[in-house]
């Protein structure tokens, strides 16, 4: 006992004489421990680039830096957006953007608080990867020699080179980290610096992937001014994304840092968590309990943490620590505010074993375990997200928003929202616009990921008429506030918009019309307020203009392209789903797929961390899913159908009558609907793939209603595979249509309805994504 505390009293006195000789961050004379925030908000509304500041993001204010200085918080992180800082790549900073970072920065420091800048971009400019021949890395380089000439004589400002690289090797990352170090301290900047990895930087998938990983390929890395950490980021959830309010277990924090820490002491490296999150709940409050006290009592390596996320957009947002309308703390906050007075050296100090933390007192935690190598990554809680995540996105965002995600969020992630925020729903700001961009979750954080069951509608009309682009209000028309609001009042929770490919581009590789885009986000701004989720559906049988996809005429990248576009407008909105195409027919199932994967390049591209929806060809019929007609099947092409962000379902559509076509108001028999399903829910199952029905109606008539009811419980009791439904049809411009259930005009309900009501506000205990490698 006594040799021990010798070695740790000898290892603290070591690690103080270490942190003397290390260059000065502020005044004092050592590296401090951080405690942290995020606040989020400034990254928000990736979709529109620039935007406006207070209607698509949003800095934080004095009130919100207060709160958490107040609680004794010393570090705030700041995500924001490279593409509005510097307008042209190469380019001077935009001197009003810069402003509010300036004014961030100065009201911290004099209440001698840090501000870890934070452009949150994973690895890319206005979606094109950094070392790509549109954003090369001496671009990168550029940015940050220009953002450190002007804090490098502000010891409260910290570099955090990049929010959760992604999609990247880890070498080609580290050229981008060599240079950008290299720029920041040709400025003569003696700033820390931190520095993430790729995967969304995630600790828990440090070591994963041999030689290409982030430990491998980081292990030798050095900052000439000797003043440098890693950051990563952790959350808890199943695959680390940071998008479910779910936890794995209590130590699951502690766990997924045990390797990076051995990794980081064996390699003379110190870190700390740029991004962690918990839901309020007790197993998600104790893993984060005890992951804070595993970094105290293991201070040799850590050095602090920001935690994901506050804002004052945030809403609802799982994950948020932001305070309430009363000044209140959330849950999260009794756990954080244990570990603000932590300072370093003032722990039990470093443990001397290299993975075990049954050393601690306080964590709570024997676990012995190695921590998971799952290459799920962490989004930003973000976003995502959300990430959210992140929060993504992604996490968290995105990210999330995390998202979001989240964001999506994101996100959703990511809300602000969504992510992302991720679901874990966030919430939309009500400073959100038509404008498509939301304060959701901005990164992998993504509320709208599948962990959330979708009860749904149809809401008709921007897709009708056969002239194109006709006149809105005559040839067809958008659902109002009236339509939505109608639906979400007795409870379903998702809209499906079908419209024209051809209104909103008008030309194929085109822009986007900027008329006929504001229609859509007047309807996803509506929604999303009332965190309701908008699936955008392209109604067009895999055609354009009458040409079908993969002809000449319609090549299967301009369909891609036209993802891509969409999903650079949505990329950070957690409350959109991206519906690839409705029923596409009389395409070869092979050719379809081939469409498919560019669809989803496109829309990855951009960053998007959106839920997206796969249908088949032959209409996307359920019970024709296994049938070749002398062909590929839907079940033959789209069964290794991937997704990077790991963040998508299959999606089929379901008739009741005679021919499966929707074309009559007679159903087969009152199990018809459970038997067309059944196999596609087999094979689903079998190829770890879930899925979404996004048509189906019947008649008012006894069969009909059964076959219904029948459907939606088969489909609420194999909720392994099936995450929801949205019903054909409602509008305004229905009239007598056999399957409406646009209200009547005195407001009634239609009979459909009351199977409908029956299967809304459905809670179903859902199992966890599957984790794919560079998921978000």
């Amino acid at each position: 006992m006594i040799t021990s505390l010798f070695r740790r009293t000898f290892q603290a006195a070591i690690l103080t004489l270490a942190c003397l000789a290390t260059p000065t961050l502020a005044h004092a004379q050592s590296v401090p421990w951080f405690n942290g925030v995020n606040i989020a908000g400034a990254e928000f509304g990736g979709g529109k680039l620039p935007g406006v500041h207070g209607g698509d993001y949003i800095y934080p204010n004095s009130k919100d830096i207060d709160y958490f200085l107040n609680k004794g918080f010393n570090t705030i992180r700041l995500p924001f957006k490279w593409e509005r800082l510097q307008r042209k790549l190469n380019g001077p900073f935009e001197p009003e953007e810069f402003l509010h970072i300036d004014r961030v920065v100065s009201h911290a420091a004099a209440r001698k608080a840090y501000v870890l800048l934070d452009p949150h971009n994973y690895a890319r400019y206005y979606g094109n990867v950094i070392g790509s021949g549109a954003v090369p890395i001496s671009a990168f380089a550029s940015f940050w020699r220009e953002l450190a000439s002007r804090y490098k004589n502000n010891p409260y400002v910290i570099f955090g080179l990049m929010n959760e690289p992604y999609n990247m090797a880890a070498a080609d990352w580290r050229r981008a980290v060599e240079a950008a170090i290299s720029a920041i301290r040709g400025t003569g900047a003696k700033n820390l610096i931190l520095v993430p990895g790729v995967r969304w930087t995630g600790a828990h998938s440090w070591l994963s992937g041999g030689s290409g990983s982030n430990g491998a390929v980081f292990a030798s890395l050095r900052d000439p001014a000797n003043n440098m950490m890693f950051e990563v980021h952790q959350y808890f959830d199943s695959n680390y994304s940071g998008t479910s309010p779910t936890c794995q277990n209590e130590n699951i924090g502690v766990t997924t840092l045990q390797k990076f820490t051995a990794w980081a002491r064996e390699n003379n490296h110190r870190a700390m968590v740029g991004e962690l999150g918990a839901a309020n709940n007790s197993t998600c409050l104790k893993a984060l309990d005890r992951m804070l006290s595993y970094m105290e009592d293991n201070s040799d390596v850590w050095n602090g943490w920001t935690y994901w996320a506050a804002g004052a957009w945030w809403g609802s947002y799982m994950f948020s620590v932001q305070p309430t309308s009363s000044g209140g703390d959330k849950p999260q906050m009794d756990v954080l505010e244990k570990h603000l007075d932590f300072k370093l050296g003032s722990g039990s100090g470093p443990v001397a074993s290299s993975g075990s933390s049954s050393d601690s007192t306080s964590s709570g935690s024997d676990s012995t375990s190695s921590g998971s190598t799952s290459s799920g990554s962490t989004s930003s809680g973000s976003t995502s997200s959300g990430s959210t995540s992140s929060g993504s996105t992604s996490s968290g965002s995105t990210s999330s928003g995390s998202t979001s995600s989240g964001s999506t969020s994101s996100g959703s992630t990511s809300s602000g929202s969504t992510s992302s925020g991720s679901t874990s729903s966030g919430s939309t700001s009500s400073g959100s616009t038509s404008s498509g961009s939301s304060t959701t979750q901005p990164s992998a954080s993504d509320p709208s990921r599948n962990d959330h069951w979708f009860a749904g509608i149809n809401i008709a009309g921007a897709e009708f008429g056969k002239k194109i682009p006709g006149t809105h209000g005559r040839d067809y028309i958008y659902p109002n506030a009236n339509d939505i609001d109608y639906f979400l009042s007795k409870g379903f929770n998702t809209i499906r918009l079908p419209f024209k490919w051809e209104r909103l581009q008008p030309k194929l590789g085109g822009p986007l019309e900027p008329e006929e885009l504001m229609r859509i986000d007047r309807v996803v701004a509506h929604a999303a307020a009332k965190k309701a989720y908008v699936i955008l559906d392209p109604h067009n049988f895999a055609r354009y203009k009458g040409e079908v996809i993969g002809s000449s005429s319609v090549r299967g990248r301009k369909f891609g392209d036209f993802w891509k576009a969409l999903a650079a407008h949505y990329k950070n909105h957690s409350y959109v789903i991206f519906g690839l195409m409705n029923e596409p027919h009389t395409i070869s199932a092979y050719n379809w797929r081939r469409a498919v994967d560019a669809a989803i390049r496109g829309i990855r591209g951009q960053g998007a961390k959106n839920l997206i929806l796969v249908p088949g060809t032959h209409r996307s019929g359920a019970h024709s899913w296994l049938s070749s007609d002398g062909g590929m099947s839907n079940a033959e092409a789209l069964q290794s159908v991937k997704d990077p962000a790991n963040n998508l379902l299959i999606e089929v559509h379901q008739y009741l009558d005679s021919d499966f076509s929707g074309r009559s108001g007679s159903c087969q028999s009152e199990s018809v609907g459970v038997t067309a399903l059944q196999q596609f829910t087999d094979w689903a199952r079998r190829n770890n793939h879930r899925a979404f029905l996004s048509e189906f109606a019947g008649g008012a008539n006894e069969t009909c209603m059964k076959a219904m009811e029948q459907m939606l419980t088969y489909m609420e009791n194999n909720a392994d595979v099936w995450t929801g439904w949205a019903y054909w049809a409602a509008g305004a411009w229905w009239g007598n249509y056999r399957f409406s259930v646009q209200p009547t005009a005195s407001g009634g309900d239609k009979p459909q309805m009351s199977v409908l009501k029956k299967h809304l506000n459905v809670k179903i205990e859902l199992v966890p994504d599957q984790v794919a490698d560079e998921s978000p």
